[in-house]
């Protein structure tokens, strides 16, 4: 992640400048999480065994991008706003605990029928 620290300098410039310099390193942050976003698409669409069509992909990258953004945002933004970088990992890691929790997981569809067929009386949405 490519943050860059104004704390130091930050007297120096003027608040249209810190705005410019925002929307610059967002800028610098999509294109690098765009590309990291198609190459791990790619490679998880592949494995996860989806039938390759062009619109379930491109619905697929931007659910990927649009999450990966967030969460680099969310990153840059912590870093910004705490005194440290101990800190800022501390309220980081805080935070990704309860994201992951309530997160859900990524199961396909072909194996989560042969689970549901299982166990039909403990699956609430029973399918099979």
């Amino acid at each position: 992640m490519v943050v860059i620290q104004t704390r130091t300098n930050s007297q120096l410039l003027s608040k249209f400048m810190i705005f410019i310099n925002i929307v610059l390193q967002v800028a610098v942050e999509c294109i690098y999480v765009a590309i990291q976003t198609f190459t791990f698409s790619v490679i998880l669409f592949s494995m996860m065994g989806f039938p390759w069509q062009v619109e379930k992909f491109l619905w697929f990258y931007f659910f990927m991008f649009i999450s990966f953004v967030y969460f680099t945002l969310y990153g840059m933004m912590t870093a910004a706003l705490t005194p440290n970088p101990q800190i800022a990992a501390i309220v980081m890691a805080f935070f990704l605990v309860f994201w992951n929790i309530f997160s859900g997981f990524v199961i396909p569809k072909s194996v989560s029928n042969k689970t549901n067929c299982s166990w039909p009386a403990l699956n609430i949405v029973h399918t099979c």
